[in-house]
């Protein structure tokens, strides 16, 4: 895997900055890379909707060939594979697919951040 940033990833970056979060960006949790992680409970994945399969433009059987031919719900399968680990391993997610992003302005994609972020940081015990 590389250290490739989407237009998208690069958006998402520069709000996280902008709101003075402390983040890493592209971390590994075994074989998986998430986009985000803010904290130490919140993975933030930035979905393409092409690459995605977002469910909102593509039905089950739909085919990618970019993707070596796999339908969308292979493609569905991967990411919710992705994802549980995520949560086994104890992290909240937060996914923004691209058609929701490209619909805000970056004020919106901050509140939605700040939600995230304030609402998994005040359960955390002290």
């Amino acid at each position: 895997l590389s250290n490739f940033s989407s237009k998208l990833e690069l958006r998402v970056k520069k709000i996280l900055e902008e709101l003075n979060l402390v983040f890493e960006h592209q971390i590994f949790i075994k074989n998986y890379s998430f986009d985000f992680l803010i904290g130490d409970k919140l993975l933030i994945e930035v979905n393409g909707d092409y690459w995605h399969a977002n469910p909102k433009f593509y039905s089950n059987n739909d085919v990618f060939f970019f993707r070596n031919g796999k339908t969308s719900e292979e493609i569905w399968n991967k990411d919710l594979k992705k994802l549980e680990l995520a949560i086994r391993s104890g992290y909240n997610v937060l996914t923004l697919w691209e058609s929701d992003l490209n619909s805000m302005d970056d004020n919106e994609i901050k509140t939605i951040i700040l939600n995230n972020s304030l609402l998994i940081n005040s359960n955390k015990k002290i």
